[in-house]
């Protein structure tokens, strides 16, 4: 195994921990908010940590496609489609289920905090 392929998995393997650490502080942030606040509250949570994963997705499958990884592609025309789909149902969900503004904008924050938890974690498990 060389150099590359073993920085390679090394950095394959952080990005799918911070995929499951948005997830997990998604889930957990919405039922903290589902059980202190009120249903609006965990909804506007649970939109931004979602869109906080996608974003982190498609940020991530861009950079595979500028590397030179192979992946299933699509065209730019199609991804400017799905974000816009994306954004049409986001400002719907807002403007009609009425979820908590201030808590979809926390749930937004869910990739920073996971790219955060996951420092964390190499740190303690390198023993610094």
């Amino acid at each position: 195994m060389t150099a590359q392929d073993e920085g390679d998995g090394f950095y394959r393997s952080s990005l799918s921990r911070i995929g499951v650490w948005i997830i997990v502080l998604g889930v957990s942030g919405t039922l903290l908010f589902g059980i202190l606040r009120d249903l609006h509250s965990a909804g506007g949570f649970l939109l931004g940590s979602a869109a906080s994963w996608l974003s982190f997705w498609r940020w991530r499958k861009l950079v595979e496609r500028l590397s030179g990884t192979p992946s299933r592609g699509g065209s730019a025309w199609g991804m400017i489609l799905r974000l816009g789909l994306f954004a049409a149902s986001v400002y719907v969900i807002l403007k009609y289920l009425e979820v908590n503004l201030v808590t979809a904008l926390l749930g937004l924050l869910a990739a920073a905090a996971a790219v955060v938890f996951e420092l964390v974690y190499l740190l303690i498990r390198r023993g610094v």
